[in-house]
């Protein structure tokens, strides 16, 4: 980390910048249980990606 440092990269914004990008391809929930995160800090970054929840496919569970 502060070899990157020293080339002023900044780690944190690369970090919330993919998970912007990550929350563009697969909703919250599911991102967040892949990538341990509550839902609801996946949620933030959904919203600060501009990105609806109602824009997510609707995942239908089998009945049982």
């Amino acid at each position: 980390m502060q070899r990157f440092r020293k080339l002023g990269i900044n780690i944190q914004a690369i970090r919330n910048t993919a998970l912007h990008d990550l929350s563009k391809e697969i909703d919250a929930a599911s991102l967040a249980a892949l990538l341990g995160y509550t839902p609801n800090t996946m949620n933030i970054h959904a919203a600060r990606a501009a990105i609806p929840m109602g824009s997510y496919p609707a995942i239908k569970q089998p009945k049982r």
